[in-house]
């Protein structure tokens, strides 16, 4: 539906979600000209839309949407590591002047019912990275009222030597 958007471009989520805009915008699909912001950033966007209020009356907002990734820090301190991803995409929307929420998580570790002596020299156990990273989201999430609504949990033995941690925002605000 949104090859075209695409071409050239690497596959990545950031890409996958604003290739609704390019659509969007190339049709000129906005109304009054309004046009998303294009960014060279790879893990943020933003643009404006126009809604009616409980009044009626037509407004401009920003919608905003930011991810992050904190692969290794969750790996190696889970709580804190997990809590800066999904704090990360929660800042630089209020940094923005808007409201974050709604918010996701996707996490990806090896197995975590494996024995312990199984688990990798040097490495954390794969059940304490995967409960400990979840308590991490949710902590700070939780502490601004932020919905999380989607939270997926991959386990693959291809996680075990690296942690997948990200997280995702979406924010708006009037302009």
């Amino acid at each position: 539906m949104f090859q075209e958007t695409l071409e050239g471009k690497e596959k990545t989520l950031m890409n996958l979600a604003q290739a609704g805009f390019r659509k969007i915008n190339k049709e000129q699909k906005l109304g009054n000209g309004r046009t998303p912001y294009d960014s060279l950033e790879n893990n943020a966007c933003s643009y404006e839309t126009e809604i009616e209020n409980e009044e009626g009356e037509k407004e401009i907002w920003v919608i905003m949407f930011k991810n992050e990734t904190h692969n290794s820090p969750t790996e190696t301190e889970p709580f804190g590591g997990a809590a800066t991803c999904i704090g990360g995409c929660i800042r630089d929307p209020l940094s923005g002047g808007t409201d974050p929420f709604q918010a996701m998580r996707i996490s990806g570790s090896g197995n975590p019912t494996e024995p312990l002596d199984e688990t990798m020299a040097g490495k954390l156990s794969q059940k304490f990275i995967s409960l400990v990273s979840a308590l991490g989201n949710s902590s700070y999430g939780n502490q601004i009222g932020l919905a999380t609504g989607m939270v997926r949990e991959f386990f693959h033995p291809g996680y075990k030597a690296k942690h997948l941690e990200l997280g995702y925002v979406v924010a708006a605000a009037p302009k």
